[in-house]
C-alpha cells in the first residue's frame, strides 16, 4: 500500500524530493488500508502539508540532537549524571537561589535555546495562520460586490487577528458599507438629488466618486 501511495504522491507532486514523499507515504500507509481510499487521501495532501510535515520532522530531529549532545558533553543520561562527583564542593557552573534547587549552567543554556526554538515555531505558526486568513479574505472580497479597484486596498481593513468577528462577517460589513455609499451617491446624482433606490449613474461618474471617496494610499518612499 505504501508503494501505491508513493507513486500517487510522485504523480501529484512532480519534482518534490523522493525522501519527503516517501516519509509522507509511510505516514499515510498507517491509515490508508485499501486502494479505493488512495485518491481521497491524496487529495487531502497539499504542498503546505508536506512543508509542515518536513518542518516538524527537522525541528524534532534538531531537538533530539541537542539533547543528545548535551548529555554526551556533560555525561548525562535522562537528565541524570552518569559519573559520581569527585568533589563534594558545588559545581562552579551551578547557581543557587535561596532555598531553590541548583540549576547547572549548561542546563540553563539548553532551556534558553529550547525557549527560543519554541518562540520561533510559534511565530512561524502565527505567520502561516495570518497568511492563510489573508488568502481566505482575498477570496471573500473577490466574491463580494466591492469593485476590483477597492478590493486590494480594503483587504488591509480586514482584521486578520480578530478572533471574535469572522472573516465572512468583516467582509460582509465592508460590502454593506460600499453598497450604502454607492446608493447614497446614486440618490444624490439622479434627478438632482431626488433619485430613488434603483437609480443609475454613469460608470465614469461612479469611478470619479470612488476615486474621491477612497483615494489611493500614497506609496512610501
Amino acid at each position: 500500500m505504501k508503494q501505491k501511495l508513493l507513486e500517487a504522491l510522485k504523480t501529484k507532486f512532480n519534482g518534490v524530493q523522493d525522501s519527503i514523499l516517501d516519509r509522507q507515504a509511510t505516514k499515510m500507509a498507517k491509515t490508508v488500508t485499501s486502494e479505493d481510499q488512495i485518491e481521497t487521501a491524496i487529495s487531502g495532501v497539499t504542498f503546505d502539508t508536506l512543508l509542515q510535515s518536513e518542518t516538524d520532522r527537522r525541528v524534532l530531529e534538531a531537538s533530539e540532537t541537542a539533547v543528545k549532545n548535551y548529555e554526551k558533553k556533560h555525561k548525562l543520561k535522562d537528565g541524570k549524571t552518569t559519573e559520581k562527583p569527585k568533589d563534594p564542593d558545588p559545581d562552579p557552573d551551578t547557581e543557587t537561589g535561596d532555598g531553590k534547587e541548583k540549576i547547572p549552567a549548561y542546563m540553563k543554556e539548553f532551556m534558553r535555546e529550547q525557549k527560543e526554538l519554541k518562540e520561533r515555531l510559534e511565530k512561524q505558526e502565527k505567520d502561516r495562520e495570518i497568511s492563510s486568513k489573508r488568502a481566505e479574505a482575498k477570496e471573500l472580497l473577490k466574491a463580494s460586490k466591492i469593485p476590483d479597484k477597492l478590493k486590494e486596498k480594503w483587504l488591509k481593513r480586514v482584521d486578520l487577528s480578530d478572533e471574535e468577528t469572522s472573516l465572512e462577517d468583516q467582509v460582509k460589513e465592508l460590502e454593506t458599507e460600499y453598497l450604502d455609499l454607492k446608493q447614497e451617491h446614486i440618490n444624490d446624482s439622479v434627478d438632482g438629488g431626488q433619485g430613488e433606490k434603483g437609480g443609475e449613474v454613469a460608470d465614469s461618474d461612479m469611478n470619479d466618486f470612488l476615486s474621491s471617496e477612497f483615494p489611493e494610499t500614497p506609496k512610501e518612499s
